[in-house]
């Protein structure tokens, strides 16, 4: 795949770090890797599969921005 425009990035740089509630494997991984659910009842959140047990990581929206 080749790029014509590149767009925007959120990668800054910064890591994030969180642990499995379900197998207690603690990972650490940038913005780019974190996918966001909205959500407008409950609020948005933001998450990753655990690479261990596939289990949802769940990360803190404040943590995030």
């Amino acid at each position: 795949m080749k790029i014509l425009k590149h767009g925007k990035t959120f990668d800054d740089g910064k890591k994030f770090k969180s642990e499995c509630d379900d197998c207690g494997c603690v990972v650490e991984c940038a913005r780019r890797e974190i996918k966001m659910t909205m959500d407008q009842r409950d609020g948005d959140y933001f998450w990753v599969n655990c690479p261990e047990c596939s289990h949802i990581i769940y990360f803190n929206q404040k943590g995030l921005a």
